[in-house]
């Protein structure tokens, strides 16, 4: 029988990321389906349906998931839109990978989780630096090293980005930090620059993590580039790290290891097909339905996105620091 997966929201995430990974995805396994999509724009839903292969489409969530009865969902909505939706999928105990951030405040999360518990199914946010091949092989570089992390400085720039809540993009690299860490944020600092409370500010984050490890973050909405850039730091040896993000001049990526003021090894990254893969989004998906089609646990919980979560939300009121409780 085959394993059957819907998509909910067919917006530009969708287009440029989800859909043509998912299609990928069904090549791959003969025994997937790409069975419906659904989008309140008919018009919207039909030509996703026709441009990556779901058989059916629909407009409204709960008739496709009525007349389907899918394994396994996805969901690419806004984010205000996304616990509500997700706690009625969870509901029908459907598997669920939500894109990030998994709801817009902590409570939201927490909501998504205990639906998640109450359905028993699991369900896991979408974060893909996490699932970037080149930030997997940074963890292996690191781990080669065989010493702890002293500190980790991310900088995230963009273009003419002019909104004044800068917080649900700038929570991709707080999620990235905790990953790379493999520990909970203890305290963090926010400061504000550039100008008012009402347009796109410079924000910095200088935090602490349990491990001890010191952590600071740079988001800069408004400068000349389309940048994401890692600085890991062990005893004697240092990660320089371009990411290969969507509209990059950086891509396809590198990791440069320096050690003894010397260049140790450059590592550049792959030259994918479609800039999706590149960006982790195949290697979620098939990470996260490869599990629930072996009935395993996936590797990420919605649970872990709720503290990088807490730390947006943060960024989104202008609060000045956080402490864990």
């Amino acid at each position: 029988m085959a394993f059957r997966i819907c998509l909910v929201g067919c917006g530009g995430m969708a287009q440029n990321g989800h859909g043509p990974m998912l299609r990928k995805y069904a090549a791959m396994n003969p025994d997937v389906e790409l069975a419906a999509c659904c989008d309140i724009s008919r018009e919207r839903a039909e030509a996703f349906a026709l441009e990556f292969g779901f058989k059916r489409w629909f407009i409204n969530m709960d008739d496709m998931m009525d007349s389907v009865g899918p394994d396994g969902a996805l969901l690419a909505v806004p984010v205000e839109l996304t616990a509500a939706l997700s706690v009625r999928i969870l509901e029908r105990r459907i598997p669920l990978l939500t894109e990030k951030p998994p709801g817009i405040s902590v409570r939201e999360g927490q909501a998504i989780a205990a639906a998640a518990r109450s359905s028993g199914v699991p369900v896991s946010a979408a974060f893909n630096r996490r699932s970037m091949l080149l930030v997997e092989t940074l963890v292996r570089e690191i781990n080669a090293v065989g010493t702890a992390i002293d500190s980790i400085t991310i900088e995230m720039c963009r273009l003419n980005r002019r909104e004044k809540d800068f917080s649900m993009t700038a929570i991709h690299d707080v999620d990235l930090a905790r990953y790379l860490c493999g520990s909970d944020y203890s305290s963090a600092e926010f400061k504000y620059s550039g100008h008012s409370a009402e347009s796109a500010v410079d924000i910095g984050v200088l935090a602490r993590m349990e491990s001890g490890v010191v952590v600071n973050l740079g988001f800069h909405p408004m400068c000349g580039s389309v940048t994401e850039q890692v600085s890991v730091r062990l005893q004697g040896h240092l990660f320089q790290v371009e990411l290969p993000i969507f509209g990059s001049r950086d891509c396809p990526g590198r990791i440069v290891h320096i050690a003894g003021n010397s260049i140790v090894d450059t590592l550049a990254g792959h030259d994918y097909e479609h800039q999706a893969e590149a960006n982790g989004f195949y290697s979620q998906i098939v990470s996260f339905y490869d599990a629930v089609r072996e009935g395993r646990i996936p590797r990420h919980s919605v649970e872990g996105s709720l503290q990088p979560l807490a730390l947006a939300c943060c960024i989104s009121g202008r609060e000045t620091s956080y402490r864990k409780a």
